[in-house]
């Protein structure tokens, strides 16, 4: 999900999207802590949908200290960690592990990363992959 600041819909027009068991996950431009006005409205429409926020425990904006990318979710045990590796965006990519009820060596196959560019939208689903600590150096917030 990329939500840019500039946006011409808000939260409400989500609302049919958002089945009984969702991840939302990406840039929502808006950081829960210190963004009032806009984490009040997101919170208000999440709470409706019955979505919790997961958020990184490490910021995932470059230029600032400010955490505006993270998950919403309901019902779907996930956990998701801000990539500490180098990257071309002003946004750290978060990383998001599926927990479907396998073994953990069947589902940490299934990862997602979002990446922000300063002009362009880059979402990328990989579900084939292994994310080791010698691949990924990150933090991880389980919800």
């Amino acid at each position: 999900m990329y939500a840019p600041e500039s946006k011409s819909w808000n939260w409400k027009d989500l609302t049919n999207l958002i089945s009984n068991k969702c991840i939302i996950l990406g840039d929502f431009n808006v950081d829960m802590n210190n963004d009032t006005q806009s984490s009040e409205a997101l919170l208000e429409w999440a709470d409706a949908c019955s979505l919790a926020p997961c958020i990184p425990d490490a910021a995932t904006s470059v230029r600032s200290d400010h955490t505006i990318d993270y998950a919403l979710s309901n019902g779907v045990p996930f956990s998701i960690q801000t990539y500490k590796g180098g990257s071309s965006s002003d946004h750290k990519p978060i990383l998001s592990t599926l927990s479907c009820g396998m073994p953990e060596s069947t589902t940490a196959a299934m990862v997602t990363a979002a990446t922000v560019t300063a002009a362009t939208v880059t979402a990328t689903t990989v579900t084939t992959a292994t994310v080791t600590a010698t691949t990924v150096t990150a933090s991880t917030s389980k919800c």
